[in-house]
This record gives structure tokens, C-alpha cells and sequence, in this order.
């Protein structure tokens, strides 16, 4: 999965958890294979996430749909912006 507009500071793994927490599908560590932070010509910081399970990451952005999130919904500091969850291709 990709997460566009997270904050820049941050743990992308404690962020990536947050946001799981948020919509209803806890994650443990053990569930993240891969996760790391990738720039885009908008000098922005994505988060790229690989599951171990694919169950756990279709699961996971299921149930992102019915609930969007804000960077204020997951205590970061500063303007309100939207977060989105996508696959990444």
C-alpha cells in the first residue's frame, strides 16, 4: 500500500499502525514485511507498505474506504491535511 499526505516527521511504521488503529484493523509489527519512506516530484515523503499477508492489507485498505482519515486524526501537529491509502502499483 502507499500513504500519501502522512507527515514527513514521524516513525512510517507507528504512523502506518495509527492509521490502522483509526480504521478498525490493528496492526502488530509482525504484519508489516517492508515499509520505507519514498520522494515524489512534489517533494513529498510517501510511505510505501508490504504486508506479509495480503488478507491483512486488503483488509486494511477495505476498511480505509468507509473511513478517511486526516494527518489531525492521527495527532500530527500543524495544518489539516488528507491522507489517502492507495495500492501501489
Amino acid at each position: 500500500l502507499e500513504v500519501k499526505g502522512a507527515p514527513v516527521t514521524g516513525n512510517p511504521i507507528d504512523i502506518v499502525k495509527k492509521i490502522g488503529e483509526l480504521v478498525g484493523e490493528p496492526l502488530e509489527n509482525t504484519d508489516i514485511d517492508i515499509r520505507h519512506r519514498v520522494s515524489t516530484h512534489r517533494n513529498e515523503r510517501n510511505i510505501i507498505v508490504r504486508f506479509v499477508q495480503r488478507s491483512k492489507r486488503n483488509a486494511m485498505l477495505e476498511k480505509y474506504k468507509k473511513k478517511r482519515l486526516t494527518t489531525s486524526d492521527i495527532g500530527a501537529v500543524g495544518s489539516e491535511n488528507s491522507m489517502y491509502v492507495n495500492e501501489h502499483l
